[in-house]
């Protein structure tokens, strides 16, 4: 993602600002003085500042560009910066057909004259993708031949350069020559086959007004959808409940993926994972990961689950914030992040914060545990003591129930829960309690072999 400083005329501010959300979509932030500077505000200061400090600057050029003060001041200083100490910094987007100086000349340009806007956008798109190779193999451009024989004929030999004429000269300069067929994917991606598949349905037991909810936020697609709750309450199994729901299918195809971020430690880890887990190389800068993911996620509608979000968050705030805001501003990308205790505050519109994930009432914790532990303790004298002590807590009932499965009776696991359990209270404040009884749980499904297989299968996660 790149700060983008965008130079423009008061008589091109449509472009401007065209470009500007254009930018927006692609996870980059742009910098426009209209968009930033507020009644009795510097201007000069704003000017320089952002100049200074951008990763490009990006001229909306037209013949009335190269005659105007202020525009040529912000170009001519990002050409001598360009030329010297930062290459790559000076972008000039032509938005009608005119001639530059002779010092604008030899910069790469990307012409949006002539073009619908379907075909502007693919060439601004293509123009601040990085450049790479091929993704692909090559054909050999040449004639092959084989031993005695004569030449092959010329039309039997692929050439890498063939296409179809584009609307106009400009497009050209902007839009890399493709591959021969089979076409390569947009430059930076791998197969759609490396992308993280989709763990399974949980078929989440209750909570079918929850499901509602959620299936509504995420078709509505507004914000982000934050799902909040406490440690082990069944954050993780409620979104992907709501990923497999038909609707949402219907919506997202196979583009529905979830991204694990208990093990991420930072913003930029984040990016990382969401990059690999869609199936896009996660190497490089990230102002280059971030614009595969933005073409990723332009090409067909994505739904992104963002597990554990609190591990990235609480350690950089500002930063995890600051990146879901733009990624929520990429077209095609739906979010919904779980995380536990507190939600974040995502600038701009922000985040649809649901409801806390709470307990498992009755029926419904009885109904976990059997699907874990097994039908047969369905008249078991201990269930009724041992579910009131585990009171509605979805991944102690799992894990319980997984250790439970293959005894005779539960009456064992519930006087054994019920000495362990006395430390909860003594534990402070309740997510204290919580993670307590979540590690008594675990140690009751240790050396449980049938156990391990049952818990890992489908319990409720954070």
């Amino acid at each position: 993602m790149a700060d983008i400083f965008i130079s423009y005329t008061s008589s091109d501010r449509d472009w401007a600002f065209w470009i500007g959300k254009e930018l927006q979509k692609l996870g980059h932030a742009p910098h426009i003085h209209e968009w930033e500077i507020a009644a009795g505000g510097n201007i000069a200061a704003w000017m320089e500042e952002r100049h200074d400090k951008a990763d490009h600057i990006l001229f909306v050029v037209s013949s009335v560009y190269f005659t105007k003060d202020y525009s040529n001041w912000e170009r001519q200083a990002a050409q001598w910066a360009a030329a010297s100490k930062r290459p790559n910094f000076a972008l000039p987007v032509f938005i009608e057909k005119c001639e530059p100086p002779t010092l604008l000349a030899p910069f790469k340009r990307c012409d949006l004259y002539d073009l619908d806007e379907a075909e502007a956008r693919a060439a601004l798109t293509a123009y601040l993708t990085p450049a790479a190779p091929p993704a692909g193999a090559v054909p050999f451009p040449g004639k092959a031949k084989s031993a005695g024989s004569p030449p092959l004929a010329p039309e039997t030999a692929s050439f890498p350069g063939k296409r179809s004429e584009p609307p106009n000269p400009g497009l050209e300069k902007a839009v890399a020559p493709p591959v021969s067929a089979p076409a390569p994917p947009i430059v930076g991606l791998v197969p759609a086959a490396a992308a993280a598949p989709l763990p399974p349905d949980p078929q989440m037991i209750g909570r079918r007004d929850r499901l509602e909810e959620l299936v509504a936020a995420i078709l509505d697609r507004d914000r982000p959808v934050v799902v909040p709750g406490a440690l082990g309450m069944g954050k993780t199994t409620l979104a992907l409940a709501a990923a497999h729901d038909p609707r949402v299918a219907a919506r997202f195809g196979r583009r529905r993926f979830f991204v694990n971020l208990e093990p991420v430690p930072d913003a930029d880890g984040l990016l990382r994972r969401l990059a690999a887990d869609l199936g896009v190389g996660a190497t490089g800068s990230a102002s280059e990961v971030a614009a595969k993911v933005a073409a990723s996620c332009a090409s067909a509608p994505t739904l992104a689950l963002l597990d554990n979000l609190e591990t990235p968050w609480r350690r950089e705030p500002k930063a995890v914030e600051a990146l879901l805001g733009r990624l929520a501003a990429l077209e095609g990308l739906s979010l919904v992040l779980t995380v536990r205790g507190e939600a974040p505050r995502l600038p701009g519109a922000g985040a649809v914060t649901l409801r806390d994930v709470e307990r498992l009432s009755a029926p419904d914790d009885r109904a976990l545990f059997l699907r874990h532990a097994g039908d047969h303790f369905a008249e078991d004298a201990a269930l009724p003591r041992l579910l009131g002590a585990l009171d509605g807590h979805p991944l102690s009932i799992a894990l319980l129930a997984a250790n439970a499965a293959g005894k005779a009776n539960l009456e064992g696991s519930a006087a054994d829960w019920g000495r362990r359990r006395a430390r909860l209270l003594k534990a402070g404040p309740a997510d204290d309690r919580l993670r307590s009884r979540a590690r008594v749980a675990r140690a009751f499904a240790r050396g449980a072999r049938a156990g391990r297989r049952g818990a890992s299968a489908g319990s409720p996660d954070g």
